[in-house]
C-alpha cells in the first residue's frame, strides 16, 4: 500500500509542476482575462463528467473482489459491462459539449467579450477530450483494482507532460487557448488509448466484449456508482458553481484570482484522494474476507496517516498562504485570508479521505454522499447571496465553501464511520488525531514566527518557516509516525550498506 501511494503521488508532481507553471505563462502571454476564461471552460466541461454517474469509480472495487476470489469470468464481465456503458456516456457527453458551445453566446457573451470565440473552441476541444477518456475510462480500473497504481501513474503522468508540453509550444507560437485546448486534447487520448493496451498485460485472461455485458452486472455498478455520483455532484456544486458565480457577478479576472487559491487546495485535495484510494480495494478485500477487525484497524490507521498528510499541508497553505501566491503569481493575485480560509474549511475533508475510503470499499459511502450533497447546496445558497446581495467578494465565497464543507466531513462522516464500525468516536479521534496535532504544533509555531518575523519577504519567509520547520517535523514523524517495521528495515539497509566490503584492486 506505502508503495502504491508513493507512486501515485510521484506521478501526480507532474500535475502539481504543470499547475504551478501554465497560470503563469497563460497570465504573461495573453492575460488575466485568459487565464480567467480557461479556468472558466474548465468549470463548464466538469459540470458534464456527471454524465458518468459515478460508475467510474465501481471498476477498480469490483476487479479487486473479483480478483480476490480468483473470478476471472467475473472480471470479464465487469470490465465489459463498464465498458458498454462508457461508451455510450461518452457520446452523450458530446452532444452536451455542442450544445453548451451554441449556449456561450447568449448566456455568457457580455462578459466574456473578446474571448466569447476562443471559450466556444476551447469548450468544444475539452469535451471530446472528457468524452475519449470516460468511454476508455474502464481500462484504468482494471489497472487499480490489480493495484497496479505504479504503471497507471506513469501512463497518467506521462500523458499530461505531453499535453503540457504541447500546451507550451502552442502558447508560446501564439495559438492562445485554442491550441492549449488541442494539446490537452491529444495528450488525453493518447493516455487512454495506452492504458487500453497495457490493461491486457497486467490482467491476464481479460476479454473485453459487447458479449460479455450483463445487465445485472450493470444493476449492480450503477447501484454502487450512484452512491459516488451524489458525491461528484456535491463537488461540482461546492467547486465549479462558485466558479461560475464569481465569473457572473465578478467577471473572468476575479475568477483568475479566486481560481489560484482553488487550484493549490485541489492538488492537496488529489494527493490526499490518491493515499486513500489505495484503501478502497483493500477494505473491499477485507468485507470479502468478513474481517472486522481488520477494517476497524484500517478505518484507525487510515485516518491518521491523512491526518499526518493533510495537518502540514494545511498550517503551510492557512499560514504561508499570502507569500506563497505572490512568489507564484506575482502581487495583484495575493490573496492570503482567502487561501487561509479555505485551506482550513477543507481540513475536515482531507482529514477524513481515509474514512471515506473505507466507507467506499463497504459500499456504505451513500448517507456520507448525501451528507456532503446537502453541503455543497447550502455552499452554493450562500455564494450567490454572498457575493450578489452581500457583496463580499472573493472572501464571502471562500467562507460559502469553508463552512459547510467542514460540518458534512468534520463532523458527520467520522461519527457515521463509528457507528458503522461498532466503534467509540472518542477512541477514534484519540488513536487519529492525538500524535498528528502533537507532531504538528511546532511546525505551525515554526511556520507563524517566520511569517510575524519576514512578512516583507515573501522568499526568505517561505524557506525559513518551511525549512526549519519541515526539519522539525521531519524528525517528530520519523520518531511517531513510521511504523517500527519500517524503520527497522531502513536501518538494516544502512547497516548492510556500511558492512558491504569495499572491491578493492590487487596491485
Amino acid at each position: 500500500m506505502a508503495a502504491n501511494v508513493l507512486a501515485s503521488w510521484a506521478g501526480h508532481l507532474v500535475f502539481i509542476a504543470s499547475g504551478f507553471v501554465m497560470p503563469r505563462l497563460i497570465d504573461g502571454k495573453i492575460g488575466q482575462e485568459a487565464l480567467g476564461v480557461w479556468d472558466f471552460a474548465w468549470s463548464l466541461i466538469s459540470y458534464f463528467a456527471l454524465v458518468q454517474g459515478g460508475v467510474v469509480s465501481s471498476v477498480n472495487r469490483f476487479v479487486a473482489s473479483y480478483r480476490a476470489a480468483n473470478d476471472v469470468d467475473g472480471v470479464n464481465r465487469a470490465v465489459s459491462t463498464v465498458t458498454v456503458i462508457f461508451a455510450v456516456m461518452g457520446a452523450i457527453v458530446i452532444g452536451l459539449t455542442l450544445g453548451a458551445a451554441s449556449l456561450l453566446t447568449p448566456v455568457f457573451g457580455e462578459r466574456l467579450g473578446e474571448h466569447l470565440s476562443d471559450a466556444r473552441w476551447v469548450v468544444l476541444l475539452l469535451g471530446a477530450s472528457l468524452a475519449i477518456q470516460i468511454a476508455l475510462s474502464g481500462f484504468g480500473g482494471v489497472m487499480t483494482g490489480c493495484h497496479r497504481w505504479g504503471l497507471h501513474n506513469a501512463i497518467y503522468a506521462g500523458s499530461h507532460a505531453v499535453s503540457v508540453s504541447g500546451m507550451i509550444v502552442a502558447l508560446m507560437l501564439g495559438f492562445g487557448l485554442p491550441g492549449m485546448a488541442l494539446m490537452t486534447l491529444t495528450g488525453d487520448a493518447s493516455g487512454r488509448v495506452l492504458r487500453c493496451v497495457l490493461a491486457y498485460r497486467v490482467a491476464p485472461g481479460l476479454k473485453v466484449r459487447p458479449s460479455n455485458f450483463r445487465w445485472s452486472e450493470a444493476r449492480q455498478m450503477l447501484a454502487f456508482g450512484g452512491k459516488s455520483f451524489v458525491t461528484n455532484i456535491a463537488n461540482l456544486l461546492l467547486n465549479q458553481t462558485i466558479n461560475i458565480l464569481i465569473l457572473a457577478y465578478l467577471g473572468p479576472a476575479s475568477l483568475a484570482l479566486f481560481a489560484r487559491p482553488m487550484a493549490l487546495i485541489r492538488h492537496m485535495r488529489t494527493m490526499l484522494d490518491k493515499f486513500a484510494n489505495v484503501l478502497i480495494p483493500t477494505a473491499s478485500a477485507y468485507q470479502a474476507a468478513a474481517d472486522e477487525s481488520e477494517l476497524r484497524d484500517l478505518l484507525i490507521r487510515g485516518s491518521r496517516y491523512a491526518a499526518y498528510i493533510a495537518l502540514p499541508m494545511v498550517l503551510v497553505l492557512a499560514i504561508m498562504g499570502g507569500p506563497i501566491l505572490q512568489v507564484w503569481m506575482g502581487e495583484r493575485y495575493a490573496q492570503g485570508p482567502v487561501l487561509a480560509i479555505l485551506a482550513l474549511g477543507y481540513l475536515g475533508l482531507l482529514s477524513q479521505v481515509g474514512t471515506q475510503a473505507v466507507m467506499t470499499g463497504l459500499n456504505a459511502h451513500g448517507r456520507p454522499a448525501l451528507a456532503n450533497f446537502v453541503a455543497a447546496v447550502c455552499a452554493a445558497g450562500l455564494a450567490a447571496v454572498a457575493l450578489g446581495v452581500l457583496e463580499w467578494g472573493l472572501i464571502g465565497a471562500a467562507l460559502s465553501a469553508a463552512i459547510p464543507l467542514s460540518a458534512a466531513n468534520g463532523v458527520y462522516l467520522p461519527l457515521y464511520a463509528c457507528r458503522r464500525l461498532s466503534m467509540s468516536m472518542r477512541e477514534y479521534l484519540n488513536q487519529t488525531w492525538r500524535t498528528p496535532l502533537s507532531c504538528c504544533a511546532p511546525f505551525g509555531a515554526c511556520l507563524i514566527l517566520a511569517r510575524l518575523m519576514l512578512a516583507d519577504q515573501p522568499w526568505l519567509c517561505l524557506a525559513t518557516g518551511c525549512i526549519g520547520g519541515g526539519v522539525m517535523l521531519a524528525g517528530l514523524y520519523w520518531r511517531y509516525a513510521l511504523p517500527e517495521s519500517l524503520k527497522e528495515r531502513v536501518y538494516g539497509t544502512i547497516n548492510r550498506r556500511r558492512s558491504r566490503p569495499l572491491n578493492v584492486p590487487h596491485a
